[in-house]
Order: structure tokens, then C-alpha cells, then sequence
């Protein structure tokens, strides 16, 4: 869509000041900046959790954000009862596939810490065969 715009730049411009000139214009062109604002910030938030975290954690935050927006949404608009029966088991799949990452992650969690616990306590008190001698 952007090289259509630069081919075509001087209709685009022509018809952007058209729409702004028009009485709704004012109110468009804050929803516009709004809009490019929130996508900048929501991308420099994203591309910081994966710097930061790893994609795996980026993608499971940004999977259970999605979530919770269908499920409050929903209710919300008063589009709750149209969805079919196929979107709730749909919406349940990812619910299920984020709280399954969650406990996982919890878990190598703390087995981390339990390693770490159990190596400092003391090196001869664990054999590789037996839990404890």
C-alpha cells in the first residue's frame, strides 16, 4: 500500500487534505495520530520483552493479551451469544496452550531454583543414581 501511495503521491495528498478539510477532518486526524502512537509504543513494548525475554515470552504475552481482548470484548459489544461454537472451543485451545506455557515455564522455574538449593547444600550428599544417599 505504501509504494501505491508514493506512486500515486499527489492524488493521496490531494485527497488526505480533501478529507481533513471536511468537518469530521479534526477529529480524524487525532484518531490517526492516536492510532500511529499506540502502534509505536505497542511495537518498541514488544521488540523490548524480546530483548529482554526472548520470543517465547514475547509471543505467549502477546497470545494471552489477544485472549483476554476476545473474552472481554465480547461481552462488552453484545457479541458474545453470535459467536458459534467453533470460535468458544477456539478461543479455549489458546486459553489452554497459554496456561500450559505458564505452568512450564513455572515449573523449569523452580526446578532451576531446586538445583541450585540442592548444589550449594552440599556437593556428596547426591548421587546420580539414588535421590538422596
Amino acid at each position: 500500500m505504501t509504494a501505491v501511495m508514493l506512486l500515486d503521491r499527489k492524488n493521496t495528498l490531494s485527497s488526505f487534505a480533501t478529507i481533513i478539510a471536511s468537518s469530521h477532518g479534526p477529529r480524524l486526524a487525532m484518531d490517526i495520530f492516536l492510532l500511529s502512537a499506540s502502534a509505536t509504543i505497542g511495537l518498541a513494548f514488544l521488540l523490548s520483552i524480546i530483548a529482554g525475554h526472548g520470543a517465547l515470552t514475547s509471543s505467549t504475552l502477546m497470545t494471552g493479551r489477544q485472549f483476554v481482548s476476545i473474552v472481554l470484548n465480547g461481552p462488552s459489544f453484545g457479541s458474545a451469544a453470535s459467536v458459534p461454537l467453533s470460535g468458544w472451543v477456539g478461543i479455549c485451545y489458546v486459553a489452554s496452550g497459554v496456561i500450559l506455557e505458564l505452568r512450564n515455564k513455572r515449573h523449569r522455574k523452580q526446578t532451576t531454583v531446586i538445583h541450585h538449593a540442592e548444589g550449594s547444600a552440599g556437593a556428596g550428599m547426591f548421587d546420580k543414581t539414588s535421590r538422596r544417599i
